[in-house]
């Protein structure tokens, strides 16, 4: 890992915490079933879901231009990290995932079923979080 300044380090936590809280709000908010939510509340869900998943590919583009290597689009980017052994092949595999999703979210792509929706952000925020803990990592070496 290159030398950061520490502004710079404070600004990858800035980002962390920011993902983590909203990861949090997403756990907080989620209901047992598909009809206990208002829109209000899906919303929300959704905002916080898309934030969390922006907050990752920031920090991918960070770590690609700390490291030299000039970021691109979401996905090449992904498969950079890859290639440089920063992120294993399963987190790699959950952060093209909720890429997907967040552009789902952004464009509102097919009128996305609120149960797949929902399932989906469930099923990409823990990845997320481990995303998150290997950039806290990579920061401390």
């Amino acid at each position: 890992m290159p030398k950061l300044p520490e502004t710079r380090k404070k600004r990858y936590m800035q980002k962390i915490h920011h993902g983590r809280h909203r990861i949090a709000l997403v756990e907080e908010w989620q209901m047992e079933k598909v009809s206990d939510y208002d829109i209000k509340n899906l919303l929300a869900i959704e905002k916080a879901a898309q934030e969390s998943i922006e907050v990752a590919t920031d920090l991918i583009a960070m770590i690609l231009k700390d490291t030299s290597i000039p970021p691109t689009d979401d996905y090449t980017n992904i498969s950079r990290l890859l290639e440089q052994g920063l992120i294993t092949e399963e987190i790699g595999k959950i952060m093209r995932n909720a890429n997907g999703l967040r552009n789902r979210l952004i464009h509102v792509y097919n009128d996305i079923e609120i149960e797949v929706l929902l399932q989906s952000i469930k099923r990409v925020l823990p990845g997320i979080t481990k995303f998150l803990d290997v950039v806290e990592k990579w920061l401390s070496k």
